[in-house]
């Protein structure tokens, strides 16, 4: 089963690895694969990202040469303590100066010779002389990474099955689009950590210069399918010409980037649960699981003023937002009773910061709401110019007259995350 959570990593892992129970384990990259292997796309090993257990590490050997070692679920960062110890040197320091995860280089030393289990030990020289920018977010070829241990290591034991299905898999995506199929579609960007780079000797001495003593550390991710679009693809004309690809990617995980980790139950034939859904189908699906006591109202009342949030066929009030902020849509109270009042009317507000953002206060829509209105919707919001430069968003407004249920109200999706056993239960 996937586990997301917005929170970030430990969560994430937990909820994962309690999930999985006690002879069970987190997911692996080869894990990913081996469930993309038996599965489709549309299904959830395919159209989700997932951040695993395999890790990377980059440093000196014990010769002193430049490497780059692949372990799949074992060695420092098998463990929620050893990925917290190894990411630690970058959540730590406050100033965000320090990039990457790092360990100490006798512990480097230790996996290179076998210590903690069998591992695929890469020449970085090889792989920076194979081919100019091997590290990129340009999708390769099945011939590029036939060509490169590093991405197969990466990739585990069955990165040619996998590859081979890929292409399959993108043969039939330009069939379905009509367009011609490639000999050797572009499939996998493979790329390192943006923040601490290794894509050149160059990049890979800095990096080791700021922190001596200490080697590079990340977990790996693989990415979901995705339109890619790579440079050229040189036709049976010799025409260059730029052309789409069905992709996904594999690179480093940095400690601020989103997680969606996968628990593998032992013994547990390869099915994936795509765990919670989107608040928007919860409310759709369960909503009754989702209501909690309110404790501060016991009534049906008309007395406060709402911004609308509309989900399905319902209506409820939005949680209330504090000064000229976006509105928060996501769902609080049960509107019992809605009726129109009058015509839409138009909003206009100055624009404060980014003009993406549509930020305004409650009070301000007040100023220009009906008597006997107590809620309001907004319609497609516009952006007005001057002299070039956003400075005003107008919107139409649509009030109501509404009764609100305030005995109850709903859960919000970030508290969902922190309770596993309500998860547990909206997934059953």
């Amino acid at each position: 089963m996937a586990f997301y959570n917005p929170n970030g990593f430990v969560p994430a892992f937990k909820q994962a690895k309690s999930f999985a129970g006690k002879d069970g384990h987190v997911a692996t990259l080869p894990d990913i694969v081996e469930a993309r292997l038996v599965t489709t796309p549309g299904e959830a090993p395919w159209e989700n990202y997932f951040t695993t257990m395999s890790a990377e590490y980059v440093g000196l050997s014990r010769a002193g040469n430049p490497i780059a070692i692949v372990a799949h679920g074992i060695g420092p960062m098998a463990t929620l303590d050893g990925v917290l110890a190894v990411y630690s040197h970058e959540f730590n320091d406050k100033g965000r100066n320090h990039r990457g995860g790092h360990i100490p280089q006798e512990v480097f030393l230790k996996l290179e010779s076998g210590h903690f289990g069998e591992v695929s030990v890469v020449d970085l020289v090889a792989t920076w002389n194979r081919r100019p920018y091997q590290f990129s977010n340009h999708a390769i070829t099945r011939k590029e990474i036939s060509e490169e241990p590093l991405w197969q290591a990466r990739l585990g034991a069955k990165w040619l099955e996998y590859c081979r299905r890929h292409e399959s898999i993108a043969d039939a995506w330009y069939e379905e689009r009509g367009e011609k199929t490639l000999f050797l579609p572009c499939i996998i960007a493979m790329d390192d950590a943006s923040n601490c780079s290794y894509s050149t000797r160059q990049m890979f001495d800095h990096w080791m210069g700021a922190t001596p003593g200490t080697a590079i550390a990340h977990l790996l991710s693989i990415g979901h399918l995705a339109h890619a679009v790579h440079e050229y693809y040189e036709s049976d004309y010799g025409k260059r010409e730029q052309r789409y690809s069905l992709a996904c990617d594999v690179s480093c995980h940095e400690w601020w980037n989103g997680v969606r980790l996968l628990g593998i139950k032992y013994g547990a034939a390869i099915r994936v649960h795509p765990g919670l859904p989107d608040y928007v189908e919860l409310v759709k699906t369960q909503l009754e699981k989702l209501w909690r006591m309110n404790p501060k109202g016991a009534r049906e009342t008309t007395c406060g003023f709402w911004h609308l949030v509309k989900i399905g066929t319902q209506f409820f009030t939005d949680y209330p937002k504090q000064g000229e902020r976006m509105d928060n849509y996501e769902p609080e109270f049960l509107v019992t009773k809605i009726q129109r009042v009058g015509e839409p009317r138009q909003f206009r507000t100055t624009i404060g910061g980014y003009h993406g953002f549509f930020k305004y206060g409650t009070d301000e829509v007040q100023h220009i709401t009906p008597a006997e209105a107590n809620a309001y919707t907004v319609g497609d919001v516009k952006i007005e110019c001057k002299g070039g430069n956003p400075t005003h968003h107008v919107a139409d407004v649509t009030f109501y007259g509404v009764e609100v249920d305030t005995t109850r109200r709903l859960i919000r999706m970030g508290d969902i995350y922190h309770d596993f056993d309500l998860m547990m239960s909206l997934v059953s």
